[in-house]
């Protein structure tokens, strides 16, 4: 008798288990996954980010940084702007004379590297709380003496 009862108590955990399995990804789901296919995953992540850069160019206000390049990790570049480090989202893709250079590329010391004094164009976004702002930097140009590097957007910036 124990045996049975240990074989039916094993069976109960593993419906248990299993029922859990088919249960949770579906609670858990943010929101159902796209079919594949025409409008597939990748689809909501591209609208992600559509609406992310539509509230950013909505929002954003330009501005210029002009200071020493300290860093930068992946796609973030740490400028010196007079005493404090400035931290400026770049994109991947630049074209600097017709040509196209990844992030790392660009700042290989060829054209540009760490320790160069450059000027930055941005879209600037702040959000402002109760006991702090945010500020966010989101660069399009950058120029080093006369070299300029515009970055590959899908879209133009231009100032007036």
């Amino acid at each position: 008798m124990e045996t049975k009862t240990k074989v039916i108590t094993a069976l109960i955990v593993i419906m248990v288990a299993a029922g859990g399995f088919l249960v949770l990804p579906t609670v858990l789901a943010d929101e159902p996954p796209a079919p594949l296919g025409d409008g597939g995953e990748g689809s909501s992540i591209f609208r992600r980010r559509v609406r992310i850069w539509r509230w950013i160019i909505n929002n954003g206000e330009p501005e210029t940084l002009n200071g020493e390049a300290l860093a930068v990790k992946r796609f973030i570049l740490v400028l010196k702007v007079g005493d404090e480090p400035v931290n400026v989202v770049i994109p991947r893709f630049w074209t600097v004379n017709g040509e196209i250079l990844n992030t790392t590329e660009l700042l290989d010391n060829d054209p540009f590297g760490i320790g160069d004094i450059m000027t930055i164009e941005t879209l600037m976004v702040e959000w402002v709380k109760d006991t702090h702002t945010v500020k966010s930097y989101f660069a399009y140009s950058i120029q080093v003496g006369d070299v300029k590097a515009s970055a590959l957007l899908p879209f133009n910036i231009e100032t007036n």
